[in-house]
């Protein structure tokens, strides 16, 4: 069981490295929803012509700024769209952590006496058991795709009608991921480091 315990030691060290790399594409995810939400809400001022009449020398430049700020707001929702896949990329990669850790357990357990099987339900020093570290594999891999699948659809609402208030709501949730559980991602985390300090696990 000790190199099995070594194994998983590795597999949080893995996962963490992926939950961290999602963090920073939802870094970039929360900045750009505020900067087409600020974009979304000049378009309505680029189209009031009273703020172009002292410009008369030049009659085309409100349009051709309405036409830029309409370009930069398309390249920044296409930023945007392609950040949300990253995250669903990196969420791809915890579920299958989740479940490389399965596919450890049920190789190391095959043609074993039926101690060992037990055994597995055991806590290894102050780390937690191999159950508990496919368990909570899982439950991070979960938070994540459904945080993931939640910003997919909120990023889909975001449209050139998209009220002030409601981009307000989704930039909040884009950068405050509701269906995470960060508390408990940081002590599975945390709990998952004794794993390397245990010896002598037989």
């Amino acid at each position: 069981m000790d190199k099995l315990k070594k194994k998983y030691a590795k597999l949080f060290q893995r996962a963490e490295e992926h939950v961290k790399e999602w963090n920073v594409e939802r870094n970039i995810a929360a900045a750009l929803v505020n900067n087409v939400a600020n974009m979304l809400a000049r378009l309505p001022v680029l189209q009031r012509k009273e703020l172009f009449e002292d410009y008369e020398a030049w009659p085309d430049m409100q349009e051709k700024t309405l036409m830029m700020q309409l370009e930069a707001l398309e390249r920044a929702m296409a930023r945007l769209v392609e950040t949300v896949d990253e995250l669903e990329k990196y969420t791809g990669c915890l579920k299958k952590t989740a479940r490389h850790a399965k596919q450890l357990l049920r190789s190391e357990l095959d043609g074993r006496k039926s101690s060992s099987v037990r055994r597995t339900a055991a806590p290894m020093g102050d780390g937690p058991s191999i159950d508990e570290c496919i368990h909570d594999l899982e439950v991070i891999a979960c938070m994540h795709e459904d945080e993931t699948s939640l910003k997919k659809m909120l990023v889909s609402e975001i449209h050139y009608e998209t009220a002030e208030q409601d981009m307000a709501i989704i930039a909040r949730m884009i950068a405050d991921d509701p269906l995470v559980d960060k508390a408990c991602v940081t002590s599975i985390f945390e709990r998952a480091k004794f794993l390397k300090e245990v010896e002598g696990f037989e």
